[in-house]
């Protein structure tokens, strides 16, 4: 039986359609993926020129340097874990002394 060349030229468009929409969405995964590298890099230069405290200082210390915090934290858990908010950064003590300090988020 032979195949009608109506039907093969649809099933030829077909394969091609499927191809081009592969194609496109390939290719803006491959974009989208450049794009975030590029933004988190930028997002890192720009998060590593704000200052932050080292881990190990004290909280006085912290207070002295970068002023009241906007927010305080009550500490919890065991050890105790207090978190300060600033403009710009928020720092986590363990007891007294400073574990993490993160660059906040943009709203």
């Amino acid at each position: 039986m032979a195949i009608p060349s109506v039907m093969f030229n649809t099933g030829i468009k077909k394969v091609k359609q499927i191809r081009n929409i592969f194609v496109i969405v390939f290719l803006a995964i491959q974009t989208g993926g450049v794009s975030a590298d590029t933004l988190l890099i930028q997002s890192i230069e720009k998060n590593s020129a704000i200052p932050r405290p080292d881990r190990g200082v004290l909280m006085a210390e912290v207070e002295r340097e970068y002023g009241r915090p906007v927010k305080k934290y009550s500490a919890i858990g065991t050890p105790p874990i207090t978190r300060w908010v600033y403009a710009d950064i928020t720092v986590y003590f363990e007891n007294e002394r400073v574990i993490h300090s993160v660059v906040n988020r943009e709203n």
